[in-house]
């Protein structure tokens, strides 16, 4: 379980390293394309601002539908275990009728010594 948990760790790690470092890139990227067409077609600082947040907004929702998408897959691997957990009878039969064993650590008036 360890081994598993260190690997899907490793995993996580170097997903969230390279979605952030192309993350940049990217911006990096439209910053320069915006850049050479506000110099060859005159554009206007707002409209600049609009395709910025514009393209800001689409990658913030890719990587929110990525998150959603980690979720369902999640529940999908998760519930077949949890089918067998609800549908496996429970190996411990109780019915009620035992009591436990008196000990001599516990006082007749219920309280216990230590």
């Amino acid at each position: 379980m360890f081994e598993y948990g260190r690997s899907k760790g490793y995993f996580w790690a170097f997903f969230f390293i390279a979605y952030k470092t192309l993350q940049s890139l990217a911006d990096l990227l439209i910053i320069y394309i915006v850049s050479q067409t506000f110099s060859y077609f005159e554009l206007t600082i707002g409209e600049v601002t609009a395709i910025l947040l514009y393209v800001r907004t689409i990658m913030n929702n890719a990587g929110t539908l990525t998150n959603n998408i980690q979720a369902v897959a999640k529940v999908f691997g998760s519930s077949y275990e949890i089918a067998l957990l609800i549908v496996t009878p429970n190996q411990v039969v109780h019915d009620g009728k035992l009591k436990p064993e008196t000990s001599v650590d516990v006082a007749t008036d219920g309280s216990v010594e230590l």
